[in-house]
């Protein structure tokens, strides 16, 4: 049987790149420890020989936002080795179905109490455990009882179960190929000038594909910094959402450039700072994913935030528009990435090729008609390529 064929992974060129040509620059901030682009690249490829050697047909992430989850996914991608991200805010029936419907058969997790009571509640064993030092935190290693094989097919390095917005809501996994992912991230990268010079702050969970594209992935293409102080030390409290001070704290004592938020974290972030905390100098680029009202981006503008709305979906690899400093439309959720084509249906249905998914877990490869793919989201386009966005139409998969 032949191998399938490999892509070349940019995100990995450039690190080792950005370790040969500055290997004292710092790619991750954590809370405790730092890791240069030289330690990134020496880390990510000696956990990546260990994996090889068992080579599991995939691996589950349950991890805080430590350098520890970069480097595990970064080797993972080097030994060719698909991830599986889970939110840690799921509940057990929602984690017994992404097992179940994926064939996952090794967990691995900085929070093993947390996973293990939810394992338990989920009824769903462990077989085996093991652990393992990475960027300084204790990673555990659960191997579970699982009677089923993994379908994840070799073309796939990542799939994603998400939930929250009906409209965003995966009950089958989506699969995802390195080439689409890299190819959103250079896009991302590119439209919003990301540099060495950028400190990014990862508050969103880096089991969102939206944080590992736009934040994690486009960083470390640039040569920037990622700043990952865990979850909480970027003032993000799960499903209650995000402490705008306490995020904004962060931001002033770590200098950070950007971030990647949710409108309902823009909020909380205007909130924050009508109450009396400044607004850090430091900031230039917030990227706001989703739908954005225009009423709130606004009032960002007034008060001196840089937010810019944007759109994307898990099925085309995270980000299909961004508005940026140099391009930016109120009310609009920007351009199109330069790899995305857009097209309508008859009824308005924005229709979407470029860096597309490969299917949902289990199922065949998705209808296309002439390559794009339908969004469930209507909108339409003005003179000048901005895309504005109306319904929602639910979907099922």
């Amino acid at each position: 049987m032949d191998e399938f064929p490999r892509d070349p992974c940019d995100v990995l060129a450039a690190v080792a790149q950005h370790a040969l040509e500055r290997p004292d620059a710092v790619a991750l901030e954590g809370a405790f420890a730092n890791l240069t682009y030289a330690a990134l690249q020496a880390e990510a490829s000696e956990l990546a020989a260990l994996l090889a050697e068992d080579a599991p047909a995939a691996i589950g992430l349950w991890m805080d936002n430590t350098p520890a989850w970069v480097v595990t996914d970064l080797a993972a991608m080097q030994a060719w080795i698909p991830v599986i991200p889970m939110l840690s805010y799921v509940s057990p029936q929602q984690v017994g179905h992404l097992i179940a419907n994926s064939g996952l058969e090794l967990v691995m997790t900085d929070q093993p109490g947390q996973l293990r009571r939810l394992l338990g509640a989920a009824d769903i064993g462990i077989s085996d455990e093991d652990r393992l030092d990475i960027a300084g935190v204790r990673v555990h290693l659960f191997q579970l009882e699982h009677p089923g094989a993994c379908v994840i097919t070799e073309s796939v390095a990542r799939v994603i179960y998400s939930a929250g917005d009906p409209c965003l809501f995966h009950t089958d996994g989506v699969c995802l190929s390195l080439h689409a992912m890299e190819t959103a991230a250079v896009s991302m990268q590119k439209v919003c000038g990301y540099s060495a010079q950028n400190r990014h702050l990862c508050v969103l969970p880096l089991a969102t594909l939206l944080e590992n594209i736009a934040g994690v992935h486009a960083l470390l293409l640039s040569g920037g910094t990622c700043v990952l102080p865990g979850l909480a030390g970027a003032g993000w409290f799960g499903e209650d959402g995000l402490d705008g001070a306490h995020f904004l704290l962060a931001v002033h004592q770590r200098r950070i450039s950007s971030a990647v938020l949710t409108p309902q974290m823009l909020a909380s972030l205007i909130a924050a700072v009508e109450a009396g905390s400044a607004r850090p100098s430091s900031l230039r680029h917030l990227a706001v994913i989703g739908r954005s009202a225009p009423l709130l981006l606004q009032k960002a503008e007034q008060l001196g935030l840089p937010a810019y709305a944007g759109y994307g979906r898990t099925e085309t690899a995270g980000v299909v528009a961004i508005n940026t400093s140099q391009a930016n439309r109120t009310g609009s959720v920007g351009r199109p990435l330069p790899h995305v084509d857009i097209d309508f249906s008859d009824d308005g249905e924005i229709m979407l090729r470029g860096a597309l998914f490969s299917g949902y877990m289990g199922q065949d490869e998705p209808e296309l008609a002439h390559g794009f793919w339908p969004s469930g989201d209507t909108g339409y386009l003005d003179d000048d390529g901005y895309l504005y966005l109306n319904d929602c139409i639910r979907r099922s998969q």
